[in-house]
Parts: structure tokens; sequence; C-alpha cells
């Protein structure tokens, strides 16, 4: 019998709990006594695998955390897999008949990377298939045991910070300012989640606040800058104001050039009844439009 702090060494590896949540250390693995490799069983125990201690940060497989132990998997000696124990569980093993029970209030999880199979509480079955599982075999004694996919992976702070600069610049460039403050916000909402968070992360919460303070001050300077789109109505209207006037003037060869050359560069002018109206063309980006009223 091993209680949780034994059962982290009874594997191929184990897991120093100590020294990477309490201390700091880079999440790393250290040699387990691999007591069940006489049971044929390749495998690293996590005990407290469902544990919620931590509130506001993920204290899951025994302190670690989604983004730790997802880091740690390929660290993992060839072949081995992760044995998760909840807590108040056990995996209960007479090792006479070989016979195996999932027993107490959780569940046992064997992970591998990109799946696992999880046993719930009463679940009884035997060595072999405990070990066809850990080889990343998904089936038990011919019957389909409940297989899920681990938890999806966490996109770590400097993963979410660059995605919200990148869409920051886009909604810019393509002056769509509400988007632009999606991304400030969305920002903010990363930097305020990872900040009640203890773990260390990739960058830090003050490089994410930084990159925060300076997306509001580019959304600041922006504001007020007229778009591309008001600058082309602006011209265009003038343009055709100018062309009204030659029109009236009975100018119609410079008025038609003026047309001509307002298409070249993209603007279609129709005349109607209610005055001349305009279209942009050519464009990769939505047409712009416009009815020159008269009174222009």
């Amino acid at each position: 019998m091993l209680a949780s702090a034994a059962a982290c060494t009874a594997g191929v590896a184990t897991v120093p709990v100590y020294e990477i949540y309490k201390v700091g250390a880079a999440p790393h693995w250290r040699p387990g006594l691999d007591l069940l490799g006489v049971l044929g069983l390749r495998v690293a125990v996590v005990p407290h695998y469902d544990n919620t201690e931590g509130g506001t940060h993920d204290t899951r497989y025994c302190y670690l955390g989604e983004r730790r132990l997802a880091r740690m998997e390929p660290d993992l000696p060839p072949g081995a897999a992760v044995l998760g124990i909840d807590e108040h569980t056990a995996l209960v093993v007479d090792l006479n008949t070989e016979e195996a029970l999932a027993a107490g209030r959780g569940r046992v999880t064997i992970r591998r990377p990109g799946s696992q199979a999880v046993l719930p509480a009463g679940t009884s079955t035997n060595l072999e298939e405990i070990r066809r599982l850990a080889r990343g075999e998904t089936t038990v004694s011919g019957t389909a045991l409940p297989v899920i996919s681990p938890a999806p992976h966490q996109v770590s702070l400097g993963e979410a910070t660059r995605s919200c600069e990148e869409r920051f610049a886009a909604a810019l460039t393509g002056y769509d300012a509400a988007d632009a403050v999606r991304a400030v916000l969305d920002l903010e909402a990363e930097v305020a989640r990872w900040g009640a968070d203890t773990e260390e992360d990739e960058g830090g919460v003050e490089h994410a606040r930084e990159s925060l303070r300076l997306l509001i001050a580019k959304l600041g300077a922006r504001a007020g800058t007229p778009s591309p789109g008001d600058l082309v109505a602006s011209l265009v209207e003038s343009v055709l104001v100018l062309r009204g006037e030659l029109r009236r003037q009975g100018r119609y060869d410079v008025a038609d050039a003026l047309r001509a050359a307002l298409l070249r560069g993209g603007v279609l002018v129709a005349d109607t009844p209610d005055g001349p109206c305009w279209t942009s063309t050519g464009s990769d980006r939505p047409p712009l439009s416009g009815l020159l009223t008269p009174g222009h």
C-alpha cells in the first residue's frame, strides 16, 4: 500500500512536487523506483490527479497543472505513460490473480500524449488490460473503455499576448476600430487571468501588461485619424464638385476627362436624376460609394 507521497516514486519516473510547485524549479522528472516495473507497468504515477486546491490556478496532476504536465510528457522515458490517481481513490491490484479495481470516489486515468483512458470508480479489470492501455491500446477485453482527450492545450501567456498584438495590428491596418478594441480587451482579460496564477509563464505578466499599455497608447494615437475611405470620399466629392461646375460652363470635354481620370483611379461615376453618384472599384477593401446631392 502506497500513500500519495510514496506513490509518486513507484513508477519509472517521479514528480519532484516540492521542487517544482513550492520552489519554482523548471518542470522535470526524476528517476522513480520503478516498483511497478515488475508488474509490466511502464508508468509514472501521478497522485492528487484531480486536485482543486489552487483556486485561481491549476493544481491538477499533483499540483503540476495542465501546462506543466503537457510540457513534461515528451520527457517521459520511452514508452511510458502517466497513471493518474484521483484523490480518495486507489488502484487496487491483487498480485495473485492480477485483478485490478478502481476503488474510492474518483477515477484512475491512463494518459498518453494525445489521449487518455479513464476508469471510473468501481471499474474492474486486470493488469494485462492496464498494460495494454499504458501502451496506447483503447479496448479492454474487446469492450471500449471511456476514452477522452486530455484537457485542451492551454495557450501560454506569451502566445496569447502575441495573438492579441497581431489581431490589433491587423485591425489598425484594416481601420477596424471595433476589432482593435476587442483585441485590447481580450489581452486585458488574459493579463487579469494570469495575474491570479502563481505559475511563471513565458514572457511573464509584466511583459503582457507592458504590451497592453502599448496597444492602448496606439489606439489612442489612432483615434480621430481619418480612414483611407474618408480621405477618398472627400477627394472624390471635391473633384465631382469641380466636374459639375465644368459641365455647367459647357466644358464637357474637360468634365469627361475628369470622369475618365477618376475611372482610371478606381472610381466609377454615374450621372443620375438625383445627381452624380460614384463607387470605388478594383480594391480589396469593401467598395466605397457616395451620392453628390444638388447643392454640393
